[in-house]
């Protein structure tokens, strides 16, 4: 946590450590969104765009699967705080 000055009430320094957070969270997110996107964006729609055509997404399950893991993770978010 930053170093209280004594002239901030404690909304500001919970504020701005806060805003550090959300700020800290930011520059990881783009470190990794960034990579992936180059490397993995272009391979992973083209075989969804594959499956899509072939079989599809309902059948093949990805569909299923994507549902419960998006699920499982605004459950693990939620449950955190």
């Amino acid at each position: 946590m930053p170093i209280q000055k004594s002239n901030e009430s404690p909304i500001q320094i919970f504020l701005s450590y806060t805003n550090y957070e959300f700020d800290d969270a930011c520059v990881g997110v783009l470190l990794f969104f960034v990579p992936a996107a180059v490397f993995e964006l272009l391979p992973a729609m083209s075989k969804v765009w594959t499956l899509f055509g072939s079989v599809g997404l309902f059948q093949s399950g990805l569909m299923f699967r994507y549902t419960v893991l998006s699920l499982l993770n605004g459950f693990a978010f939620a449950s955190y705080k």
